[in-house]
């Protein structure tokens, strides 16, 4: 679906974060209503591990506004997501990274 990257799946928050720890990632997309976690939980655990790459969030509701630990608002598409648009905010999230974020 995503052309030009490595995609690597976890169906659930704590399977995402063991994966995570084995190796650099450029970016992460989590989906906002996983069946054992929050997602906030996982962006937080993320963060708390080190994480310096990029998270794209996918909700079905539109109530849905991800924020950072400093309050800033993170990047969410509200499913159904088309796949182009999808396409396009991944490459755009990768180009916005700084240097030592550009891992994979």
């Amino acid at each position: 679906m995503l052309k030009g990257h490595e995609v690597i799946e976890a169906r659930f928050g704590l399977d995402a974060i063991r994966v995570l720890d084995q190796g650099p990632f450029s970016l992460v997309i989590c989906d906002t209503m996983l069946p054992d976690m929050d997602a906030g939980e996982v962006f937080r655990r993320l963060v708390d591990d080190g994480y310096y790459g990029s998270v794209l969030f996918l909700a079905a509701r539109l109530d849905i506004t991800p924020v950072d630990r400093f309050g800033r608002r993170l990047p969410v598409l509200f499913k159904p997501v088309e796949a182009e648009v999808l396409q396009a905010r991944v490459d755009s999230l990768l180009a916005e990274q700084s240097p030592q974020w550009d891992v994979k």
